[in-house]
């Protein structure tokens, strides 16, 4: 832990490690990491913090992904049954 302030070693050497694995864990599985914030990852430094935000970008992007599929595969879905009903075999 070098470069860090005593502030910043401290918030760092409280962190739980099970805890937060289990927070990181939720956030997966929620799609939020709200509750990571409860570790206030901006106490840690610059390194943690950057992190941190990279994490919730990333988090967000995956939802924004889900998200943007859901329709697709509704449509695709609810599309097939009809284009079978038009297929010249079909009786």
């Amino acid at each position: 832990m070098i470069n860090l302030t005593d502030r910043e070693r401290a918030a760092t050497s409280n962190i739980d490690e099970r805890e937060l694995e289990a927070l990181i864990d939720q956030a997966l599985k929620n799609e939020r990491s709200a509750r990571l914030n409860q570790l206030h990852p901006s106490d840690c430094g610059s390194y943690l913090a950057t992190e941190f935000h990279k994490f919730e970008r990333s988090l967000r992007e995956l939802t924004e992904s889900k998200s943007a599929k859901k329709p697709d595969q509704k449509n695709q879905k609810q599309c097939v049954p009809e284009e079978i009903f038009h297929l010249p075999f079909h009786r």
